[in-house]
């Protein structure tokens, strides 16, 4: 029983990204954390963000060094996303 509340869990969370249409990649990041470069595949573009930036309705609401958190709101709760930082980004120094 566990395993199917985990899968369907798991198949809800997939459908609801999918339909969203934001794919972000971070790009690189800067040293003290107070800035990062998203690139939005979808759009082809690059945005430099700061935590309480806005892009396409999502906010920036963390920059770390493992991650950027961004919040969108859904139709009932908020959409919370981790963008992962990949160990080859770009770090730039202050």
């Amino acid at each position: 029983m566990y395993r199917f509340f985990v899968l369907i869990i798991l198949i809800l969370f997939i459908f609801s990204s999918l339909a969203l249409g934001q794919d972000f990649k971070v790009v690189s990041i800067q040293e003290n954390l107070e800035q990062a470069i998203l690139y939005d595949r979808d759009t082809d573009k690059e945005w430099s963000v700061q935590v309480g930036d806005e892009i396409d309705g999502w906010r920036i609401v963390v920059i770390s060094r493992d991650y950027v958190t961004i919040v969108k709101q859904g139709k009932d709760l908020p959409i919370i996303t981790k963008i992962p930082v990949k160990e080859r980004i770009e770090i730039i120094k202050d």
